[in-house]
């Protein structure tokens, strides 16, 4: 997160054979023919439980408690303000937009590397680190 040498790094998947490329672009079809929002959400849920202290990084965290829970469907359910619901689930929209646009363009990393730094740079300043990644 937060590389200062955006430009120098290589990023390949030459550590992925034709195969496991295959598998899973295969998989994530399966994930998009699903509203992979709701995963999304389920993700930044399952983040702010593990790292309470990071919700004040969103102007949604400061509403959701740990004790929002989703039912089958993904659907968060609380008495909480619609407005942070709406929020939280562009935000897992973003995260698993971005996510797509990686796994449909894995052989060509020069599509994304730079946008993934700056977005890494980005976090950083926010004060994200490894240690809050599931």
């Amino acid at each position: 997160m937060g590389c200062t040498q955006c430009t120098q790094r290589q990023t390949s998947s030459k550590f992925l054979s034709n195969n496991d490329i295959e598998v899973l672009q295969t998989f994530w079809q399966s994930i998009l023919s699903n509203d992979y929002t709701s995963y999304g959400v389920k993700l930044m849920l399952n983040l702010f439980e593990q790292h309470p202290e990071i919700k004040h990084l969103w102007t949604f965290g400061q509403y959701i408690s740990v004790h929002d829970i989703c039912n089958e469907y993904e659907n968060i359910i609380s008495k909480t303000d619609q407005i942070w619901k709406k929020q939280l689930c562009e935000h897992g929209a973003k995260l698993f937009g971005i996510l797509n646009f990686i796994i449909l363009n894995i052989k060509e990393p020069q599509k994304y590397q730079l946008y993934l730094c700056e977005l890494g740079s980005k976090h950083y300043l926010f004060g994200v680190t490894e240690n809050y990644l599931p």
